[in-house]
């Protein structure tokens, strides 16, 4: 009993100064940014993981938050409201007001999983991940909700692939954020879809030296969907590397606002990092915003970005035309070959087969 309440006490405090931040008296900011999405009073209503539990799944070790202040006490230490502070963004603030609960995802030093781990079936609003010293492993997150929160702490050495799917038919607000250390890696592959509105960050702050961060993000909007996408690697360490690979697709009338960002910190030197944005409009009703950010504040490092936002003309629609192919269908190969570059090459066979499936509908 006394770790719950340990635990509760944690929780409540981040609650009630994000309660406090939100009932502040100058609080609009909070209050559009989430009636954009949806009412109001859907946040009450958000569900939230509250048994206690203990098993293990493929060789990682997964509990309640509650169980972890006992069992993991430094693992929790590292990862609660640490790597995705309260005051992280807008989202952080709404998701740390209504969680009450979360878990713990702990893979043991030296560990090698060679099957994914699929996330998807251990549900929880705020889900905390810790990979020990050279582990490898690579997760599934299939099950993408509202103010949702996840925190990773990647230990020396060890490598993982984090793979999200987020098909959601309804609005998606996720936070998703990694602290790297000496010699790890975290490779992040995210496909976004059928979002009434989304707000997603992925980002890696690389705090050992040798760290490395790679984000490939594909996205696909139609039909009035919204989308506010932000990539960013924080290098914080000397001879860090890192990509940023971005590819997206508008049509129907839907928007993207799409920043990518590379912070190489004064303890940054040695570094390789490369960011690209490369997004495509199939009609002239649909919009996308492409917001590189580069900050450099050390030399003797390489950092490059590049940005591209182009439009489907009937010029390059013709060439597949001329040989028989519908209009229709000539835009759903030339959607799906601009995006397949990027995403035939994520670990996950059936999140593979899937984006092919949406981009056929």
């Amino acid at each position: 009993m006394e770790n719950k309440i340990l635990t509760d006490s944690v929780i409540e405090k981040m609650s009630r100064e994000a309660k406090g931040i939100l009932s502040s008296s100058n609080p609009p900011k909070f209050r559009r940014f989430a009636e954009s999405f949806f009412e109001p009073s859907w946040i009450d209503g958000l569900p939230n993981f509250t048994e206690t539990f203990d098993e293990q799944i493929q060789g990682v070790n997964i509990c309640d938050i509650h169980t972890a202040k006992t069992k993991y006490p430094d693992a929790l230490d590292k990862c609660f409201g640490q790597i995705v502070p309260l005051n992280f963004d807008k989202a952080s603030v709404l998701h740390y007001a209504h969680i009450t609960s979360g878990i713990l995802v702990y893979v043991p030093d030296n560990a090698v999983i060679e099957e994914p781990v699929m996330l998807a079936q251990m549900y929880a609003p705020h889900m905390l991940i810790y990979v020990g010293k050279n582990a490898e492993v690579t997760f599934v997150d299939d099950n993408s909700e509202v103010l949702s929160a996840i925190e990773i702490e990647v230990m020396e050495n060890a490598k993982v692939n984090f793979v999200c799917a987020d098909f959601v038919n309804d609005v998606n607000i996720a936070t998703r954020r990694a602290i790297v250390e000496r010699q790890a890696v975290i490779n992040w592959y995210i496909a976004s879809f059928n979002s009434i509105g989304s707000y997603t960050t992925v980002q890696s702050h690389v705090v050992g030296e040798g760290g490395e961060s790679n984000i490939n993000w594909v996205f696909y909007g139609k039909g009035y969907e919204k989308f506010d996408i932000f990539a960013g690697n924080i290098f914080d360490a000397p001879n860090c590397k890192g990509e940023i690979l971005v590819k997206g697709v508008v049509s129907e009338n839907s928007k993207a606002s799409v920043v990518g960002e590379i912070d190489i910190t004064l303890k940054g030197g040695g570094t390789d990092s490369y960011l690209k944005e490369d997004l495509l409009m199939l009609d002239k009703t649909a919009k996308v915003d492409a917001i590189p950010s580069l900050e450099i504040k050390t030399n003797d490092v390489k950092a490059g970005h590049g940005v591209a936002v182009e439009k489907l003309t009937d010029d390059k629609l013709f060439y597949l035309m001329a040989r028989g192919i519908s209009r229709d269908e000539a835009k759903k190969l030339m959607l799906e070959g601009f995006l397949k570059s990027l995403y035939a090459d994520f670990p996950s066979e059936s999140l593979v087969d899937n984006i092919s499936k949406q981009l056929s509908l």
